[in-house]
């Protein structure tokens, strides 16, 4: 996924667990965290948040289930 400058997801729970790796530029999470190429970040299902960008990025992200 592309994040273009300014970007913003909308708050959200996860029903699956996420993860992502940052392939390009930096983003922020809502709790502060600063992602930069290279970082990767799994949420559990049940988890909250939000990821921003000032600067644009580009990240990999997969949704998925473990149990199934």
């Amino acid at each position: 996924m592309r994040m273009e400058p300014g970007a913003a997801t909308i708050p959200h729970v996860h029903t699956c667990r996420e993860e992502f790796l940052i392939l390009e530029g930096e983003a922020i999470e809502d709790d502060g965290t600063v992602l930069r190429r290279g970082d990767w970040i799994v949420y559990e299902a049940g988890t909250r948040h939000n990821t921003r960008t000032v600067t644009g990025c580009l990240l990999l992200g997969l949704d998925w289930d473990p149990a199934g």
